[in-house]
């Protein structure tokens, strides 16, 4: 078979440059991020003795990788009672995973995600000039989204359903039983974060990195 000079050029080249060419994976970081928002919850529905519609605002951390990520923080929330003279409110702490959809906005500007919540909260209010007090039990999930105003800072707003169980009530310090319902919720704020950037990691030179710690390890004493 005859090859041309052509041919043959064409060969080597790519041949050198398959070997030039260094595998690499991509490797998504560590980030912390800080957040606070203002909520607003209905309580419509259910079997609530005083159902209505609260105000409030939640803060919170979070720390992530890639698309996931979870966070803590504090909550509280204050619902006036339409039919009587009075307020309860609600204080208490949380825990949300999130999962963060990247690559939907190919500019960078809109990050989707989907979250999870629970919290626990206690309850006091003075309805009537009676006090009320209870403890509130908190499981729902919801969707928002990032808008991103810098590299660090984003605009975080949402939506969420959540089941609510109120118990160990008392109204006027004679005990009164369970509630549970449900209610819908939103909310927006600021968002800010820290690193998190993808790192593109060549194999070689990931595999020379750990050589070089191994035999780093193997000269210490010890």
């Amino acid at each position: 078979m005859h090859l041309s000079r052509r041919s043959v050029a064409f060969a080597a080249t790519l041949a050198i440059a398959l070997i030039g060419t260094r595998p690499s994976v991509v490797v998504a970081q560590l980030y912390v991020a800080v957040g606070a928002t203002a909520n607003f919850t209905s309580m419509g529905s259910g079997e609530f003795e005083f159902p209505g519609a609260g105000f409030g605002i939640a803060g919170q951390a979070r720390v992530g990788r890639g698309w996931v990520s979870v966070g803590v923080g504090g909550m509280a929330m204050n619902f006036p009672i339409e039919a009587q003279s009075g307020n309860v409110d609600l204080t208490g702490v949380f825990i949300e995973p999130r999962l963060t959809i990247e690559g939907i906005d190919p500019d960078g500007q809109f990050t989707p995600y989907a979250f999870a919540r629970a919290a626990w909260a206690s309850q006091e209010g003075v309805i009537d000039g009676t006090p009320h007090t209870g403890e509130a039990r908190v499981i729902g999930g919801g969707a928002g989204g990032l808008l991103r105003v810098t590299p660090r800072i984003s605009i975080d707003f949402g939506g969420s359903f959540s089941t609510v169980k109120l118990t160990e009530r008392t109204f006027d310090s004679d005990p009164r039983p369970d509630e549970s319902g449900g209610g819908f919720g939103a909310h927006i704020g600021a968002y800010l974060r820290f690193g998190g950037q993808a790192e593109v990691i060549e194999l070689d030179r990931a595999t020379e990195r750990s050589r070089s710690r191994r035999r780093e390890s193997a000269r210490r004493p010890g």
